[in-house]
């Protein structure tokens, strides 16, 4: 049974599994054998000082090395030695090293460039706490030759680099994102400089006790590094009172600019963390607070986390932040005693939470929403879920300004009243997501359709109680231009799953369609970009002929369908007269869906392809297809990535005359599924001459169930021709032994 479970939710399931739960789950099955060992190795966490399994390390390691990504370690348990230079021999690939837990004193010039210098794709390095490592490894940071992509490189408390070894490493690394150089002593001001010179593109910078950081170098900074949003200057007593002010006339000053339509926008430089942690009370006087804090410093669009923790206590009446994380939500009102302070952005996934908490939000009178996200059904069975319901509504009620609401992890008690409370206090609602909340009827959509005249965004997915009435309701609203209140356009809408749907839905939403763009309503782009009725088994070819139709009409009017996303899955009853009828105003569709719709052939892909040029996902999974759509579809869509054209009804499958012309014309693709294709075999992949030279942009690969694949030429694949390959599917493949699947699974990663 475990053989019909999608790849993907395998491996969704096992990433919430631990390391000791993945080798149990490995030693159940062959077929679970090859996603948890995979899922144990991509990022490993080693304790290098014991066994593992009783088999040495070295051995695990050579054997494993290859699929590394990401090498950590935890903090250390005991000071013993690690020998870094026998292990990063076999980790050639990886992206990612962090020496931060090993023991002190043990990482030194020797260990740390050997590590460089066997791994030469590296994009993220953190060497924190190494404090044997001198110039020499700053030195061999700039000679990387991957030392333009780095992304991330963290020297906190590195003590003996100075100067030298920090500026060359910035002019060699100009694309740098992160840098952490936490106390350091030697470095100064010339360091801070060198990065305003050749990093202008930095946003996060860890400069904590650093005392090369004064008013006059934070200031360059500012100046040369606009797209600066994350910075720590903890206890930088070099700063003065001024320096402070000039970080908020930076924030007050020009990062925001006002749009066309009047709305203010911010443009770059917006920090989103500021910590300021023992700052002394000499700098971080009230005046600073005032031009770092006060509202009439931060735009109010913009989303603002600071962190403030002072040696000294100090009263921050004028403190004003508009995302606050904290980690017990009990006490967030502890943090807001000013009736000026507003919360933007608050998302609940707390599993301790208790009704109670809304409640205390509502009484404090300062919390003024614009995002709000709540995911607590974890924590249901501690309480009723009519506690949670009334508490919520209360609280609900007092967000006027609300214009995203996701009520997706509260399916047990989201119920008509609470969506009629929705729609009496929240009048602001544009983004709305209740899917899964089988209680929701035709009344509580009706009334948020009827009361929210902003809404443009809405997910009614797996709401199996709402039928046409619901859709009715938000649509035709904005079919009527001089209706009162006058609507947005509806950008998106999900139905899937929800099998009461019939055709009048669908025929309702393509007449919207098709008169969308010939209004602007105040915004330059209003037509719908994504339509998903995944599931709704009842729609016919009835309501897709009346959609082609409507397009029809609408390009001889204005312009093509605005339409991108489109989601047909599961509606088995569609033709492929219809299908065609419809795809063929659709030109700018770049992803598409029609999983299990048998009555998809081969002259159905051909007219998808010669009209939808811009696809760059496709989904024809159990369709009635064979090699003559993929090479339709492989000469005219050639900027596909993704395409799942696996366990069709036809039992040949794609061929290898298929797979060919895939892998020729669609140079893009990244992931690609053909299972059980009974006519394929491993010789598509060892092409010769020319062709075979040419690398492919392949990073997945799926052949469940191909009778006919043997290990040959896959080990072509995967050692030559496709050098990003990351995965290899083979399940149900009675040629490849498990032995030949480990061992192609040693040759990328």
């Amino acid at each position: 049974m475990l053989h019909y479970l999608p790849a993907e939710l395998v491996d969704r399931i096992l990433a919430f599994l631990d390391t000791t739960t993945l080798k149990s789950v490995a030693s159940t099955s062959s077929y679970l054998y090859q996603y948890a060992v995979d899922r144990i190795w991509a990022e490993p966490c080693l304790r290098l000082n014991a066994p593992t399994a009783g088999v040495p390390l070295l051995a695990v390691i050579s054997r494993h090395g290859r699929r590394m990504q990401k090498l950590a370690f935890p903090p250390y348990d005991n000071p013993d030695l690690v020998d870094l230079r026998a292990i990063v021999e076999y980790m050639g690939d990886l992206k990612e090293v962090d020496l931060s837990g090993c023991p002190p004193f043990c990482v030194g010039d020797k260990q740390a460039i050997h590590v460089l210098q066997c791994c030469p794709n590296l994009v993220s390095i953190n060497f924190d706490d190494c404090l044997d490592i001198t110039n020499a490894t700053g030195y061999e940071l700039a000679m990387h030759p991957n030392a333009r992509s780095f992304q991330t490189v963290s020297l906190n408390r590195c003590i003996e680099l100075d100067d030298y070894a920090i500026m060359g490493l910035l002019n060699a690394a100009p694309n740098l994102r992160t840098l952490h150089i936490a106390c350091l002593p030697s470095i100064t001001a010339n360091s801070i400089h060198a990065i305003a010179a050749h990093c202008p593109n930095i946003e996060c910078l860890d400069m904590t006790d650093l005392d090369a950081l004064t008013d006059v170098t934070l200031h360059t900074l500012l100046e040369r590094c606009p797209q600066l949003r994350d910075i720590d200057i903890s206890e930088c007593r070099n700063l003065s009172e001024e320096g402070l002010r000039t970080l908020g006339e930076k924030i007050r000053r020009g990062e925001v600019w006002t749009n066309w339509s009047g709305v203010t926008t911010p443009s770059m430089g917006v920090f989103t963390h500021l910590r300021l942690r023992s700052i002394p009370q000499n700098i971080l006087t009230p005046r600073a607070l005032e031009s770092l804090f006060h509202p009439c410093t931060i735009c109010p669009n913009l989303h603002q986390k600071i962190d403030v923790v002072q040696a000294d206590p100090m009263e921050l009446d004028d403190c004003y932040s508009e995302e606050v994380i904290i980690s017990q939500p009990e006490c967030l009102v502890q943090h807001m005693r000013n009736p000026r302070e507003y919360l933007q952005t608050l998302e609940l996934n707390e599993p301790t939470l208790s009704p109670g908490f809304f409640t205390i939000l509502k009484d404090s009178h300062s919390v003024f929403l614009g995002t709000f996200i709540c995911t607590l059904a974890s924590t249901l069975p501690t309480y009723p879920p009519i506690a949670y319901a009334l508490s919520l509504v209360d609280f609900l009620s007092t967000q006027a300004n609300l214009h995203t609401l996701n009520l997706s992890g509260c399916a047990s008690f989201i119920d008509d009243s609470v969506c009629a409370r929705i729609a009496a206090h929240l009048p602001r609602l544009s983004t709305f997501d209740c899917s899964g909340c089988t209680l929701i009827t035709d009344n509580g959509i009706c009334a948020i359709a009827d009361a929210c005249a902003l809404l443009d965004n809405i997910n009614l997915k797996e709401c199996t109680n709402i039928t046409d009435a619901s859709v009715f309701a938000l649509v035709r609203p904005r079919m009527e231009f001089y209706h009162n209140p006058p609507r947005t356009p509806l950008l998106f809408i999900n139905l899937g799953l929800c099998d009461r749907v019939t055709d009048a839905s669908v025929a309702t939403l393509s007449e919207l369609v098709a008169i969308q763009d010939s209004y602007s309503f105040g915004r330059p782009s209003s037509g719908m970009h994504t339509l998903k009725v995944s599931g709704c088994f009842r729609i016919t070819d009835a309501s897709i002929t009346h959609f082609s139709t409507a397009l029809q009409t609408r390009l001889e009017t204005t312009t093509p369908s605005t339409l991108k996303l489109l989601c047909l899955s599961g509606c088995y009853n569609l033709t492929s007269p219809a299908l065609t009828s419809l795809t063929t105003h659709l030109g700018l569709l770049e992803s598409l869906n029609l999983f299990s719709c048998p009555n998809v052939d081969d002259s159905t892909l051909a007219c998808i392809a010669s009209h939808c040029r811009k696809l760059n996902s496709l989904v024809v999974s159990k369709c009635r297809l064979s090699s003559s759509g993929a090479v339709a579809l492989a000469s005219m869509c050639p900027d596909l990535h993704t395409l799942y054209m696996g366990f069709l009804l036809l039992a040949e499958g794609v061929g290898n005359v298929g797979v060919r012309a895939l892998l020729r014309g669609c140079r893009q693709l990244k992931l690609l599924d053909v299972s059980r294709s009974e006519s394929v075999t491993d010789a598509v992949f060892a092409e010769e001459g020319e062709e075979g030279k040419k690398g492919l942009a392949l990073q997945v690969l799926i052949m469940k169930a191909c009778p006919g694949v043997r290990v040959a030429g896959l080990k072509v694949l995967v050692r030559q021709r496709a050098p990003r390959l990351q995965r290899l599917d083979l399940s149900g493949c009675i040629g490849v032994s498990v032995e030949e699947k480990r061992e192609l699974a040693m040759g990328f990663g």
